[in-house]
């Protein structure tokens, strides 16, 4: 048969007659057509399969991590708001240590960023705003807690004198 008298596909045309070996070549092709089809389309349902699957793990990845951060951030809150109480609480400590300092002192302070920061400054230089304790003036007495005590030594002489140490001690405040 020449190519002349043939259509598409090597299918007769309608005006000349089929052969059984057309006819068997014809639904070969055919069927090897067919095959390929059912073979390409298998390959793409098989992609389309994978590709769902790696979406669905992806998908499950991002759950997963997801979680993961939101279990972080909560955490992170937690610590956040604790964090925040502590800074309250060293803020109102370092204003009541401030405002006990003498008032010429206070001031003086400086503003270190944190209120951990100041307070840790203020204790390790606590001593530059203590005002001195002023000198006894009168050694013989102690504010209002009346004569000083008598040393064992005053006691024992004392007793040696045959006085009690009560007149002992009003002895030695009249000498002061």
């Amino acid at each position: 048969m020449s190519e002349a008298g043939t259509g598409a596909q090597g299918v007769p045309e309608a005006s000349e007659s089929m052969t059984l070996e057309d006819a068997q070549r014809i639904i070969r092709e055919l069927r090897k057509e067919n095959a390929d089809r059912r073979v390409k389309a298998k390959e793409a349902e098989t992609r389309l399969q994978e590709r769902e699957q790696q979406d669905m793990a992806a998908k499950q990845e991002w759950e997963k991590l997801a979680s993961q951060y939101k279990s972080e951030l909560d955490a992170v809150k937690s610590r956040a708001s604790v964090a925040d109480e502590l800074e309250a609480d060293m803020r109102e400590t370092l204003e009541a240590q401030i405002k006990a300092l003498p008032r010429q002192f206070q001031s003086s302070i400086p503003d270190l960023g944190s209120p951990a920061r100041t307070l840790k400054w203020l204790n390790a230089n606590r001593h530059l705003f203590q005002l001195p304790t002023p000198p006894q003036t009168n050694a013989g007495e102690q504010g209002d807690r009346g004569p000083a005590p008598l040393s064992d030594d005053m006691k024992t002489l004392a007793a040696g004198l045959g006085i009690s140490a009560e007149k002992m001690a009003e002895y030695a405040r009249r000498k002061s």
